[in-house]
This record gives structure tokens, C-alpha cells and sequence, in this order.
């Protein structure tokens, strides 16, 4: 079903992995991360050709890499917070749109998660309780000084989630509310049903 975001419609994107190898605590480990290559998502650019913005978000996912090479760090969230320091740092002297910049410091994020989740056997509920991965929130908004992920966690995970398909806003959930004059026959879906 084609998906409408503000100045797109996506009937098609491209996706991309990343594995992280890291050594915590002297136990090798690896971490996965992936999501999609939505152009006109980051940046809202109507000018710039969909090639251009997939080749965007894949520099800024390269050189967040690049940070995280060679990294140590005491806790994971140390590390993420030097990747994410100098990701800004580049995005900055590029002209590159933070929320565009971060998509990258996004992923290693994720992949290193899994990696010391793997690592320590634990899920994220624990590792973020117990310390494992070391998050800090007052690092992240002055608010969040003297609090900690254990208080602003809920007692434990959610047991169950009720997902629902992401649709546009303007999108038909029904084909019923499908106005006669606005009926495609492209062969794609227009509405959830």
C-alpha cells in the first residue's frame, strides 16, 4: 500500500544492515541494527532527486561507523555518547541536518544495544535496570539529572503490544471512504482492506 509522508508517497525502499563487532569486557560479541532508506523523510528537500537522499542517509550511517571504530569506552552508553558527540560534530561543519546526521549515530546505537545484550545475556529491560549498558538521562536532558533509568522504567516490560499498520494521515483505512473519483486501478492497495 503506498505510504504518504509529507511530500512523498513510497511504494518501494531500499533498506540497509549493520552488523557491530565489539569486545565487552573481553567477550566478542556483534550487534544487528536495520531499518528503511525513506528519502524525503530526513530532509523535506523537494529539489534533491530520491538517488541523492538514499545516498545522504547512507553517508551519515557510514561515517557514524567510521566513529565507532576503535572506540572505548566503560559502558556503552559512554561510547554512544563519543559517537554521537562527534557525528555532531561532522553534521555541524557539513551543513548536515542533525535529525539526518543522528539517523546514523541511530543504528550503531541499536546494533551496540544487541551486542552487549548479547554479550551479557540479558534483554534491554535489564541491562537498562541493572546499569549494564550505563545510561545516564541526565546526560541526555538536564531534567533528568538524579533520576534513573530504574524509576522512570515501568516495573517490568509490556507483556503485549496491539500493533496497527502505519498509514499516512490523509491514507483510507477502508475501501468504503474511498471517494468514486479518487479509485485507483494500479493494482496496489489504497486502503487496509
Amino acid at each position: 500500500m503506498p505510504f504518504k509522508y509529507g511530500i512523498a508517497t513510497m511504494t518501494e525502499v531500499p533498506m540497509v544492515f549493520i552488523r557491530l563487532d565489539t569486545d565487552i569486557d573481553g567477550r566478542l560479541s556483534s550487534g544487528v541494527a536495520s531499518d528503511l532508506l525513506p528519502p524525503k523523510w530526513f530532509t523535506k528537500v523537494p529539489d534533491d532527486p530520491l538517488d541523492k537522499e538514499v545516498a545522504d542517509m547512507l553517508q551519515v550511517i557510514r561515517r557514524a561507523l567510521s566513529h565507532s571504530i576503535g572506540v572505548e569506552a566503560s559502558t556503552a552508553f559512554a561510547a554512544w555518547q563519543g559517537i554521537y558527540e562527534r557525528q555532531a560534530a561532522w553534521a555541524n561543519s557539513e551543513n548536515i541536518p542533525p535529525l539526518l546526521a543522528h539517523f546514523g549515530t541511530s543504528l550503531v546505537e541499536r546494533a551496540l544495544i544487541e551486542s552487549v545484550c548479547r554479550a551479557t545475556s540479558k534483554t534491554l529491560a535489564q541491562a537498562l535496570r541493572d546499569g549494564t549498558l550505563g545510561f545516564q538521562p541526565g546526560a541526555i536532558h538536564p531534567a533528568l539529572t538524579k533520576r534513573s533509568a530504574l524509576e522512570l522504567l515501568p516495573q517490568s516490560p509490556l507483556a503485549s503490544v496491539l500493533p496497527r499498520h502505519t498509514v499516512g494521515l490523509a491514507d483510507p483505512l477502508t475501501a468504503d471512504t474511498i471517494p468514486d473519483d479518487e479509485k485507483l486501478d494500479d493494482s496496489l492497495p489504497q486502503s487496509l482492506d
